[in-house]
């Protein structure tokens, strides 16, 4: 039984290498930090090494951010080289930028990187290929508006405003369909305004009209 247990020691030690090597070998990882913005979509449960491949199979996908404790994978329309100070110290992800990324073997088709922006590159036989849409456009262009980064086939978003701001208008709810556009097509009629600010007027808890002559009061 021992020495079943060192053999199993042995080999777990032998595979954790050659990932290692392997990773390393196709594309440089900076461990500890993270890109910050230019989004496009995130999964969980995904290894770097598949990280990292799914964004070379997208023409968009310039850097990814592995998160090492919950192994979720984000991809970036950007990367270190466009955006040097977005690549910022974190203690849980990794970042990798495509330019970086060497590994052809099985993708053989896809090297170039040949397909248009929002679809997802298939590697089939004799270096061929053929491209599949993957994500829907950005579908809503009211200013501050928020959340609408990831935007992968099948994802559902509703249409949120940024902090500081509020929804005036219809509450849209949409879903990225299988051909690249969005289930909600009637016009959007809403707009992200800001939210007022609140005033303290000390002790007078009224505050003034119209035909006061009270100054200093936003």
């Amino acid at each position: 039984m021992s020495l079943i247990l060192i053999l199993i020691a042995l080999l777990n030690s032998v595979m954790t290498v050659l990932l290692f090597r392997s990773t390393c070998d196709h594309f440089e990882i900076q461990p500890k930090m993270r890109f910050d913005g230019y989004g496009i979509y995130f999964v969980h449960q995904y290894s770097i090494t598949r990280c990292a491949r799914e964004c070379f199979l997208r023409s968009e996908c310039l850097s990814i951010t592995f998160n090492t404790t919950n192994n979720q994978c984000k991809t970036h329309s950007s990367d270190g080289l466009i955006h040097p100070s977005r690549v910022i110290a974190s203690n849980t992800s990794s970042y990798v930028g495509m330019h970086s990324w060497t590994l052809t073997s099985g993708l053989e088709g896809c090297a170039s990187r040949p397909c248009p922006l929002r679809t997802r590159c298939i590697p089939i036989k004799n270096n061929n290929y053929t491209c599949i849409i993957s994500e829907c456009d950005r579908g809503v262009s009211i200013s501050h508006s928020w959340g609408w980064n990831w935007r992968p086939v099948g994802r559902t978003k509703t249409l949120k405003c940024a902090p500081d701001y509020y929804l005036n208008g219809t509450v849209i709810t949409s879903t990225c369909l299988s051909n690249g556009t969005w289930s909600y097509t009637d016009e959007i009629d809403a707009v992200c305004l800001p939210k007022p600010e609140s005033t303290t007027l000390g002790y007078n808890t009224t505050a003034p009209t119209e035909m006061s002559n009270t100054t200093g009061v936003p």
